[in-house]
């Protein structure tokens, strides 16, 4: 069983992805930033960004009848390493109990220069 859920940005419609996709007891989360269905950047700090990019993560999860508790795998993108500890607090905030495998890489830059990360992240349920 597959099935695509959509948070409707307009990149998603542009290029044709989806935000997440369900195969059976997996489900896959695309890197998501913090633009929002209206094409505009919510937050200007990493900290403000990331929450904004969990809180759509923990939607696409919800849609596609996951948890935060089912991640597994966190990947992030970050373009501005000094702002590293708003990351960190933010993922605290989401997934301090959950404690999913997370990779950080720093990278030079984004899709937009005023994006400062992307997540992605794959949940499964125990079968």
């Amino acid at each position: 069983m597959r099935k695509n859920i959509s948070t409707n940005t307009p990149s998603e419609k542009r290029v044709g992805y989806s935000r997440a996709v369900v195969i059976n007891n997996r489900m896959y989360v695309t890197g998501t930033t913090s633009v929002d269905e209206n094409g505009k950047t919510r937050g200007k700090s990493l900290r403000e960004q990331a929450d904004y990019c969990f809180e759509k993560i923990l939607k696409a999860l919800k849609e596609g009848g996951f948890q935060k508790e089912d991640v597994v795998l966190v990947r992030v993108y970050v373009t501005d390493m000094k702002q590293l500890s708003g990351f960190d607090e933010s993922f605290r905030t989401y997934f301090f109990d959950v404690k999913p495998c997370c990779t950080l890489v720093g990278i030079s830059n984004l899709v937009s220069p005023e994006l400062l990360i992307e997540i992605e992240c794959i949940a499964e349920k125990e079968v």
